[in-house]
């Protein structure tokens, strides 16, 4: 399950993995684009932290 803020809804929402379009990964962060039972469209973005020195 990914949970991802619609804006057609206004608030967060549970999606299941069936409605992730890709998942897009770079040294500064992950990023799963998917789709809503709403039919919109997004994007949420997940930081990559700094390593502990």
């Amino acid at each position: 399950m990914l949970r991802a803020h619609c804006p057609r809804h206004g608030r967060p929402v549970l999606l299941p993995t069936a409605y992730i379009d890709g998942i897009d990964n770079s040294e500064r962060a992950i990023v799963v684009r998917w789709h809503c039972t709403c039919g919109e469209s997004g994007s949420t973005r997940f930081p990559r932290r700094r390593p502990a020195i």
